[in-house]
């Protein structure tokens, strides 16, 4: 039974490169290779991240010689991405996986299934720790004189702190999953979640040099307060750089704490796999409704759509969350800007003129990326039907799935506007021109995605994902956007010593309001013509 149970989790373990998700059939072996050696090259890239970070650092440890604490630093990365990247596998695995209710049924021994579950657990941390510690050994290699042992260990370090790990994402995962059940509104928070990943990662990646460099210059003083005051860590990397019973001593320490968790989970994975904590109900409460008018019924309906999917918040609407970064980054970094700036505009004084109008299309530009609009016509699917017999007129119908694209992105856009105004000192009449010049565009966008949703429209999808990802129409969308935004920002420069900046965004908008209007009446026209032909 165990070697079954194994099979099938390796099985699902390898489905994603196995099975096509769109049709529910085995993929073609060129298929399934070319998924391997996509991954194979995300890997390499992560990877050569930490390796320019552990080459800089290994050549000063090993010529202090405190290879200890090299690998007392690797190990801290290497837990780190481990625990962050398995954690919500252990949730979907351990916690929530589809079939766990059957598996239950079956006169199969609760702590067989959990030991199934965790070996995949054990597997997918043993990738994410991969893609740093065997880079960051490699650096090392190169700088240190090689012997067998200082080969062996660090690998066997590898397999022994996710014992660890894994015993830490247990904890993490049932905290993630007793909150989940606790959520109304999971989509919004797992978009968060998710963009928090992608930002944390972006930022080691591009300080991992200068964190590498700051270690460096200090590496002597940074390495005895470890010794002093953090001493497991100190038994973790004296342990990897080659002493025996060190090692010996972080290995009964992993593998006892592996050993309690499993024992702990054990005892109670019945409970914890099949208990479904029940969301507070709200009491009702007798009072009027006022009547919606049909278009604000309609414009409801596909902001609780939106906001309902994960899927469709973080792949139509990554920049509703990046806007206002960036505006914040760029208030809190306001004296490096005007310092960097003071610097060009002395060598480059038409860039100051110029600056109000880049960093407008650079708004547009990153507004651009949002495409709400364009798959919202295909997520309708098979329910499609239910819309087209409404006694709703069909252009209503295409205005309100414009709005949420409209009025989201306007108010991201004016947010970064303000902000970015303020950060590069521009006048007040300038900053509201921005926020009328975005808040056009993405009008202009908006009509743009609806037709081109409707032009390429996917109604025969098993997952939403695929009538947002594999759209011919948000691609085509996302590449209008950036010809308009390279139209507004590049226009600038042909008529700069005839045009002021406050007179060119006048221009602007008004050119993208006719746009706009223009785009308007092909809706109504042919956008209602292909709505109704669907």
């Amino acid at each position: 039974m165990f070697k079954a149970l194994l099979k099938k989790q390796l099985i699902e373990l390898s489905s994603f490169i196995i099975l096509d998700r769109k049709t529910g059939k085995k993929r073609t072996t060129g298929k399934s290779v070319m998924y391997i050696l996509l991954y194979l090259v995300l890997f390499f890239t992560i990877g050569f991240t930490f390796y320019g970070m552990g080459a800089t650092l290994a050549e000063v440890a090993v010529s202090f010689d405190l290879d200890w604490f090299y690998f007392a630093f690797a190990g801290i990365i290497t837990l780190m991405l481990g625990v962050f990247g398995d954690v919500f596998n252990t949730y979907s695995t351990v916690y929530r996986p589809k079939d766990n209710d059957l598996l239950l049924s079956m006169p199969i021994k609760p702590s067989m299934i959990l030991t199934v579950r965790m070996f995949s657990v054990y597997l997918i941390g043993l990738l994410y720790e991969a893609a740093v510690m065997i880079p960051m050994s490699i650096a090392y290699w190169m700088n240190a004189e090689i012997t067998p042992l200082r080969i062996i260990l660090p690998i066997l370090f590898l397999f022994i702190l996710n014992f660890l790990v894994i015993s830490i994402t247990c904890v993490l995962g049932w905290i993630v999953a007793i909150v989940a059940n606790k959520l109304k509104n999971k989509a919004i928070v797992t978009s968060v979640m998710t963009v928090g990943f992608i930002a944390i990662i972006y930022f080691l990646s591009f300080q991992m040099q200068n964190l590498a460099y700051t270690l460096s210059e200090n590496i002597q003083g940074i390495s005895s307060s470890i010794q002093t005051s953090v001493y497991p860590l100190y038994v973790m990397g004296k342990g990897v750089s080659g002493d025996i019973p060190f090692f010996l001593l972080f290995t009964l320490f992993c593998v006892l704490i592996a050993a309690i968790t499993l024992y702990v989970m054990s005892r109670s994975f019945i409970k914890l796999a099949t208990t479904s904590h029940s969301e507070k109900k709200n009491k009702y409460k007798e009072q009027t409704t006022k009547q919606n008018s049909i278009q604000n019924a309609l414009v409801k309906k596909e902001l609780l759509k939106f906001r309902s999917s994960s899927a469709y918040l973080l792949n139509s609407g990554l920049s509703l969350f990046i806007l206002p970064v960036l505006g914040i980054v760029a208030v809190v970094m306001k004296s490096t800007i005007n310092t960097t700036l003071g610097q060009a505009y002395a060598e480059l004084p038409a860039l100051q003129n110029a600056m109000p109008v880049i960093i407008t299309a650079a708004v547009c530009l990153t507004a651009g990326m949002d495409t709400i609009a364009a798959p919202s016509v295909s997520l309708e699917g098979k329910n499609l039907w239910i819309l087209k017999s409404m006694p709703i007129p069909t252009y209503e119908i295409l205005l309100a799935k414009q709005q949420p694209h409209v009025i989201l992105n306007s108010i991201a856009s004016a947010v970064a506007s303000i902000l970015l105004g303020i950060a590069f000192n521009f006048d007040l009449p300038i900053i509201i021109f921005m926020i009328v010049c975005t808040s056009v565009f993405n009008m202009v966008t908006a009509k743009i995605c609806i037709l081109l949703g409707l032009k390429f429209a996917i109604l025969s999808w098993t997952m939403e994902a695929i009538a947002i990802k594999q759209n011919i129409g948000t691609m085509l969308a996302l590449f209008a956007a950036l010809v308009l935004t390279l139209i507004i920002g590049g226009a600038y420069f042909a008529v700069m010593n005839k045009l002021t900046v406050n007179i060119y965004l006048i221009i602007v908008i008004a050119v993208l309001v006719l746009a706009a209007r223009l785009l308007d009446r092909v809706i109504k026209t042919k956008g209602v013509a292909l709505f109704n032909a669907l």
